[in-house]
């Protein structure tokens, strides 16, 4: 099973708690080229999109989708909550209103929109790696897991969601004949 990466994603997450043996790649796309070569599942989100650093969303779920249709077949869908995530502030940025930059997973955009709407865009593949950037001071705030942004001394949670994704399992053509989907 192949799903997005690094630790501490929500598609690790989720493919943790259905599968045993779960193998990372740095974006979704490669995780489905790998289930493809390998015979294997890949799981995708349907909120996965990717953006250039201009902030220009260059790849989403239903590309992805499409440009593997005859390789790659749905073999279930379903909802369920991501890990809660948190608005995280670096140290030297003392409030919301101080915001001036923030590293964010694209698809959690219109979040960050809805609290730090003058806030420079720094898009990253996943939201470990924004959290990275706020705790080093390269941004002023992410958009991170609570787990991931808890017990780092220069970051601070200014608020939290919990929403839902909608999660897809693939499977490659040949090994998804017969299952109906």
């Amino acid at each position: 099973m192949f799903t997005l990466g690094p630790e501490g994603t929500d598609a690790e997450a989720e493919a943790t708690r259905l599968f045993d043996r779960v193998a990372l790649r740095s974006t979704f796309p490669e995780a489905m080229a790998a289930a493809r070569s390998s015979g294997g599942l890949a799981l995708i989100a349907a909120g996965f999109l990717a953006a250039s650093g201009g902030g220009q969303v260059d790849d989403t779920w239903a590309d992805l989708h499409f440009r593997t249709i005859d390789d790659m077949a749905v073999v279930d869908v379903w909802c369920s909550p991501t890990k809660p995530m948190g608005l995280g502030l670096h140290r030297s940025c003392p409030s919301i209103a101080e915001v001036r930059s923030v590293a964010l997973y694209p698809a959690t955009r219109a979040l960050a929109a809805s609290v730090v709407p003058e806030a420079e865009v720094l898009p990253v593949r996943s939201k470990p790696e924004g959290v990275v950037l706020a705790s080093t001071g390269s941004v002023d705030a992410c958009i991170g897991s609570v787990d991931m942004l808890d017990g780092r001394e220069e970051l601070s949670v200014a608020m939290i969601w919990q929403p839902s994704m909608i999660w897809i399992l693939y499977a490659p053509v040949a090994t998804s004949a017969g299952t109906g989907a």
